[in-house]
């Protein structure tokens, strides 16, 4: 039989175990299961439950352990609080060949001190991004940049729930504040401001839909649009040099005017500054050319979200 598994991961500190007992205290969710929990670290706080298993060492923690776990207490659930520091892969490969079905990755995250983790240990919070499917930021304050914050998660994981609660549990309510201005006639976009507004774009396609925006653009082609189209877009590190890749939403040119090159013949990897207009398009967006000039390179040619 089938045993669903949910994995609550983070950083040390970062209200694993909370968020563990707070869930096992609710009537609803206890209700004829019998829930084992896994700890992989040693916190302050103990579990709200008798069936529960620790484990210190990474290398301990795989198929065979899981399955003498699961012989000894006969759960209908698991619960896993995964080491912070340890690999994905270990995570996974753990629950081949046993009973458990990971349902559901959960990520709590200290927002007072992620700024800092994000500095020194990037590499390390992005692979816990991309593996959650929800991400909770607690801890928050008035000074908290939620949405700066909501947008570095979105970018390396689309597809994630985001939610952010204050140090007393209640939530945090969280003013989407963007560093341009949305309501111009023409929104523009700074160097440094492209891959925020890329994944705001992506995120909010009715905020843009009609609207001009200029922003300077490296020009990709592809086989993959017709002759007028281009890719214009920008290199963007979400981890680290080896997560580098060029981020853009399709363009088509076959109506952009111009006083310094022809539209039709943009060269591969020039770059531009573009004036065009957005079009939603069911749950995408692309741009249509109004005007396009040739540019400079920008100081920084790779931006981060």
């Amino acid at each position: 039989m089938e045993i669903p598994v949910y994995v609550f991961t983070g950083l040390l500190d970062s209200g694993k175990t909370s968020f563990i007992n707070d869930t096992l205290r609710q009537p609803d969710f206890r209700m004829g299961e019998r829930i084992m929990v896994i700890s992989c670290e040693e916190g302050d706080e103990e579990f709200e439950t008798k069936a529960c298993v620790y484990v210190e060492d990474e290398e301990d923690f795989n198929s065979d352990f899981i399955n003498s776990c699961i012989k000894k207490y006969d759960p209908t659930m698991i619960m896993v609080e995964y080491n912070g520091m340890w690999q994905q892969e270990t995570l996974y490969d753990a629950f081949v060949d046993t009973p458990g079905e990971i349902y559901q990755a959960i990520m709590t995250v200290d927002a007072s001190t992620f700024d800092m983790y994000m500095r020194n240990m990037r590499a390390l919070i992005i692979e816990k991004f991309k593996m959650a499917d929800m991400i909770i930021f607690n801890r928050c304050d008035d000074s908290t940049p939620a949405a700066t914050y909501r947008r570095s998660a979105l970018a390396v994981n689309s597809r994630t729930q985001i939610y952010f609660e204050r140090s007393d549990g209640k939530e945090f309510e969280m003013e989407d504040l963007l560093p341009f201005d949305v309501t111009k006639d023409v929104i523009e976009i700074e160097d440094a401001e492209y891959g925020i507004w890329f994944v705001d774009a992506q995120d909010n396609p009715k905020r843009y839909d009609g609207k001009a925006i200029q922003m300077k653009t490296q020009v990709r082609h592809s086989n993959r649009l017709p002759r007028t189209g281009i890719y214009p877009g920008r290199k963007i590190m979400t981890c680290c040099a080896d997560d580098i890749a060029f981020y853009a939403y399709p363009c088509n040119m076959a109506k952009a005017k111009s006083d310094t090159l022809d539209p039709l013949q943009i060269k591969d990897g020039e770059w531009v500054m573009l004036l065009a207009k957005v079009h939603q398009r069911g749950e995408y967006i692309m741009l249509n050319g109004l005007r396009v000039e040739r540019a400079k390179p920008p100081k920084e040619e790779v931006v981060n979200f």
